[in-house]
C-alpha cells in the first residue's frame, strides 16, 4: 500500500527525493486533496497535478529528476502491459506482458495528463492481442 501524505509532509518528501532540488525550477501549489507540482519550461508554468502518496512520487519522481539534470521535461508517461498468472503455489501474482514503453501525454490548461490518443491507441492495439492484458504505469526509466 502506496504512503499517503500531507501537504507539507508530500513537499518535503520530494525535497529529500529529487537530488539537486532547486526551489527556483520547481513548485508545489497544495488544495484540499491534491498538490500541483510545477516547473518552469520558457516563460510557461507547467505542472503535474497528483494525489499525496507514494504512489504519484515513484510515477513522477524521475521526470522531475531528468527536469533538474536537464532542464528538459519528458512529456511521455511510461507504461506497461501486465497479465495475472498463477504462480508455483497457485495464487495469482501479475505478470509484464511488454517491455515499458513511453507513451506521449497530453498538455491541458498547463498540466500534463497521462491519458491521451496515444495512449489509447496503445491499449486499443494491445488488447487486440491479448483482450484480458491491463495496463500499468511506470517510473521513468
Amino acid at each position: 500500500m502506496s504512503k499517503s501524505y500531507g501537504p507539507q509532509g508530500f513537499e518535503k518528501e520530494w525535497i529529500k527525493q529529487l537530488k539537486g532540488f532547486n526551489e527556483t525550477k520547481i513548485f508545489f501549489f497544495h488544495n484540499k486533496s491534491k498538490t500541483l507540482v510545477k516547473y518552469i519550461n520558457g516563460n510557461k508554468l507547467l505542472g503535474v497535478e497528483m494525489y499525496r502518496s507514494g504512489y504519484e512520487i515513484e510515477h513522477w519522481l524521475g521526470h522531475f529528476q531528468h527536469y533538474l539534470d536537464t532542464g528538459t521535461f519528458d512529456t511521455d508517461a511510461y507504461w506497461c502491459g501486465y497479465n495475472s498468472v498463477k504462480d508455483a503455489d497457485g495464487k495469482f501474482q501479475d505478470a509484464n506482458t511488454t517491455p515499458i514503453i513511453g507513451i506521449a501525454m497530453v498538455l491541458k490548461k498547463k498540466l500534463w495528463e497521462v491519458h491521451g490518443p496515444a495512449m489509447n491507441k496503445f491499449m486499443k492495439d494491445e488488447r487486440l492481442k491479448d483482450p484480458s492484458m491491463g495496463f500499468r504505469r511506470q517510473g521513468r526509466p
